[in-house]
């Protein structure tokens, strides 16, 4: 199981993906997360390729709520020239500047590139809040990777099913884990309003997941000593 982190751009990323290097597998790179301007994910993807090797896996983020068709084709390539290993698919929340374009959703996306010759790994979100047959619908769309939302230890019953529906078609699955600590819990109940996990709970969280997911995205908003506390941890499991 890949233990992949959460790397929110910003002007020092690299010298924290150094830090936390030895204790993942790759990094996810959201676009402008809140939807507030952040460093290409694209480029910081690159960037982490370059600098840190290939051995690492790498997705960035496209926030559809902001581009064009157009636009989406140049930066997914951008991704593929710079041999990421996938770019996740996204509406993406409201931007704080300017307004949405919302030219297309994540299947229609998907559709398009595919139809341009664009071979790189696409991703989607999954949510476990849809009932399995719309869950089923979107995995049959043209992606590769899924990243399931609102997991949690209630939910792994269908969480098994999911992962049933998704291996079933030779794709990837991965779990989104938003791990909450004191520093971060008002922020994760109030604005995120998902399911999280407590940092003492990811242990068992893990045992639960491990043969269901490709791996595990750990998430730790607004608290990068809780995010590096979380990988070690689940780097300690797995040797």
């Amino acid at each position: 199981m890949e233990i992949l982190i959460e790397l929110v751009p910003s002007r020092k990323f690299l010298e924290y993906a150094k830090a936390v290097a030895n204790y993942v597998d790759g990094f996810d790179i959201p676009e402008s997360p809140m939807g507030v301007p952040r460093p290409s994910s694209t480029v910081v993807g690159a960037v982490l390729k370059r600098v840190l090797g290939h051995d690492y896996t790498v997705v960035s983020h496209v926030r559809l709520s902001d581009i064009n068709p157009v636009a989406l084709a140049s930066t997914v390539m951008g991704a593929e020239v710079a041999e990421l290993d996938g770019v996740l698919l996204t509406v993406g929340d409201k931007p704080v500047y300017g307004s949405s374009v919302n030219q297309l959703s994540s299947e229609q996306a998907a559709e398009f590139l595919r139809s341009i010759g664009v071979r790189i790994a696409l991703g989607a979100i999954l949510s476990m809040r849809y009932e399995l047959n719309a869950i089923r619908s979107r995995v049959e769309k043209p992606f590769d990777f899924f990243y399931a939302l609102r997991v949690s230890i209630d939910s792994i019953e269908k969480l098994s099913r999911v992962s049933e529906i998704v291996t079933g078609l030779g794709k990837k699955l991965y779990a989104y884990a938003i791990i909450a600590t004191q520093r971060n819990r008002e922020f994760i109940e109030k604005e995120l309003r998902q399911p999280y996990i407590e940092l003492p709970k990811l242990s068992e969280f893990v045992e639960h997941v491990q043969d269901l997911v490709n791996g595990v995205i750990i998430s730790c908003p607004l608290d990068r000593e809780g995010q590096i506390e979380s990988v070690k941890l689940l780097h300690s499991l797995q040797r």
